[in-house]
């Protein structure tokens, strides 16, 4: 359950006392927002390319890429906890689980193309 980076934040943040409610909560940031709704006409787009499975690659290498670095900004704010930095932990935590739902959904889409060989 720790390997998974997502769940890992989870538990570190109730850990410090912080009750996290999946269904309840969604980022303010709205350039990631704007930019989680150019990722996914992307990947809508991505069913028409010349080279699906390219382009979903492509989609799937920059998500994997966006959440190390989240992942990286996570651990810092987790070595000096105060509660600004765990609510800024939360903010990372949250766009964590938007690009983990992108990361399924072309994983999806990728399954969707093989079956349709």
């Amino acid at each position: 359950t720790l390997k998974d980076p997502i769940r890992r934040a989870w538990y570190l943040l109730t850990l410090h006392g912080i009750s996290l409610d999946d269904q309840q909560q969604t980022t303010r940031d709205s350039a990631f927002l704007m930019e989680q709704l150019e990722l996914r006409e992307l990947l809508e787009q991505a069913r028409g390319a010349d080279d699906p499975y390219a382009e979903v690659e492509r989609l799937m290498s920059g998500i994997s890429k966006r959440i190390n670095t989240l992942v990286g900004q996570m651990a810092l704010h987790f070595e000096t906890p105060s509660p600004e930095r765990l609510e800024q932990a939360q903010e990372l935590l949250r766009k964590m689980q938007f690009l983990q739902k992108l990361r399924f959904d072309a994983e999806q889409l990728e399954a969707e193309l093989d079956e349709a060989l």
